[in-house]
């Protein structure tokens, strides 16, 4: 097993040369980018399907932001520390804090107009969406944490956990189908970095676990 995995240098730069050129796009024309067309069209196709138990189901995944997301970090904290992973601890912590710099960065850079009458409380800012990259964020440091040497079945679930959210935060009025995708391509560039970075540290954990296992 690779102490640094290529794959996450690799493919965390591509995702943010293509979250980098997305926000270039939103940027030059915030109120009409290329993506509007397709943003409300699927804006409207997602408010055709509401009802009350998928509106109850958007609501519960809306806790995983926001209060639920720092609940949600301190336990993880606290089991990983408690647990002999400590650097998945710091890495954890070092990942929400640098994702949600980047979001609140572009948002105020971008400063796109949410779609009207959400069916949740939102912060200014559209572009990207906070949920999706706190989501990408949080099962992408889980995955490296608990699964970095066979990741394939963590980083699917993380693809459909981020589908999920993407649907989640579309049909609350939250956001438009794009920002879910800048949110993606941001947090999910981002973390996969910081993931290749800590590797090493994260290998430390495991063997000295492996070795008071023996002991």
């Amino acid at each position: 097993m690779e102490i640094r995995p290529r794959w996450t240098l690799a493919l965390g730069l591509v995702l943010l040369v293509l979250g980098a050129v997305f926000t270039g796009i939103m940027l030059a024309d915030p109120a009409a980018p290329f993506t509007q067309g397709f943003d409300t069209a699927w804006h409207e196709a997602v408010l055709g399907t509401r009802n009350d138990a998928l509106t109850l189901l958007a609501h519960v995944l809306n806790l995983s932001g926001g209060r639920g997301s720092m609940v949600i970090m301190l336990v993880l904290m606290a089991w990983w520390l408690a647990t002999g992973r400590r650097w998945g601890a710091v890495l954890l912590l070092t990942a929400a804090s640098a994702t949600t710099v980047v979001a609140q960065a572009v948002k105020r850079l971008v400063m796109r107009e949410r779609p009207a009458d959400p069916l949740v409380s939102v912060d200014i800012g559209s572009f990207p969406s906070g949920h999706v990259v706190t989501a990408v964020t949080f099962c992408l440091v889980i995955v490296a944490v608990m699964a970095a040497g066979s990741p394939r079945a963590g980083l699917l679930a993380t693809a459909v956990f981020t589908v999920l959210m993407v649907w989640d935060r579309t049909y609350l009025s939250a956001h438009w189908f794009s920002d879910t995708i800048g949110g993606a391509l941001l947090g999910g560039g981002t973390t996969l970095l910081l993931w290749w970075g800590f590797a090493p540290l994260l290998r430390k954990d495991l063997v000295r676990r492996q070795a008071q296992a023996l002991t």
